[in-house]
């Protein structure tokens, strides 16, 4: 796998941007973005973030890390791939950044406050999701948190947009999967947030009237919007 990422390593900003650019913005602003609402995350359920530390696991060339290093008391990076390692080292040096090997993470048990994985699960074979969630588990400390943004495998809107424009996504993993894997790995608490919903622009429009037929294929109209344009992102979040 480090392979593939290596490859892309210098132009992974630019075939990201390319791949969302029906979104009308660029991956800065999704990257700051989950930032945000990782502070928001921490702040809520353990604590100040410049009191805490946070290790971004898949981390690659560090496009949330530069957001999160004003914030976080400490930030880490770990990934598979040493160029996109190197670029991140380059860009981001008041973060640490190291290499990991056989989907292990190179840090004794409980030594972050919180880690994320955000937009890398889908790049996981699904035999290895539940060691993936174990691990990811070990590193933070009790009372931590852990938080797993994915692609929303529910919503149609995802797979024809962008997600299978990267070769090397797999399968998505559906959220309840997630929640169970970690609430039977002994998680005080498991939330699941949904984000990101489509456009209203590419939602199916109401037909008028107030009639019972025009109020039945309204219901209706709903209800393939709930299923054809869901929200396009989920995120998992787990204390520990």
């Amino acid at each position: 796998m480090s392979a593939q990422f290596d490859s892309h390593a210098d132009s992974y900003r630019e075939e990201v941007n390319r791949a969302i650019s029906f979104v009308g913005k660029d991956v800065d602003f999704f990257a700051g973005r989950k930032a945000r609402l990782l502070q928001a995350a921490a702040r809520r359920l353990i604590g100040d973030p410049a009191e805490l530390s946070i290790l971004d696991v898949g981390c690659g060339i560090g496009l949330v890390d530069r957001y999160l290093s004003s914030a976080f008391r400490s930030v880490a990076g770990v990934d598979v791939s040493p160029a996109e390692l190197a670029i991140a080292s380059a860009q981001h040096p008041q973060v640490s950044y190291t290499l990991s090997h056989a989907g292990r993470l190179p840090y004794d048990p409980g030594s972050f406050d919180v880690a994320f994985a955000a937009c890398v699960l889908h790049h996981v074979d699904e035999d290895d999701h539940a060691s993936f969630g174990a691990e990811i588990g070990r590193v933070v400390r009790p009372g931590g948190l852990v938080v797993i943004d994915s692609p929303n495998p529910a919503s149609f809107y995802v797979y024809a947009h962008a997600f299978y424009l990267d070769p090397t996504h797999t399968r998505p993993t559906h959220p309840l999967f997630l929640m169970f894997l970690f609430e039977r790995a002994g998680f005080e608490k498991v939330e699941l947030e949904w984000r990101s919903p489509p456009p209203d622009a590419a939602l199916l429009e109401p037909v008028p009237g107030d009639d019972a037929l025009a109020h039945a294929v309204n219901e209706n109209i709903a209800r393939l919007n709930a299923v054809l344009y869901g929200p396009q992102d989920f995120a998992i979040i787990a204390r520990r």
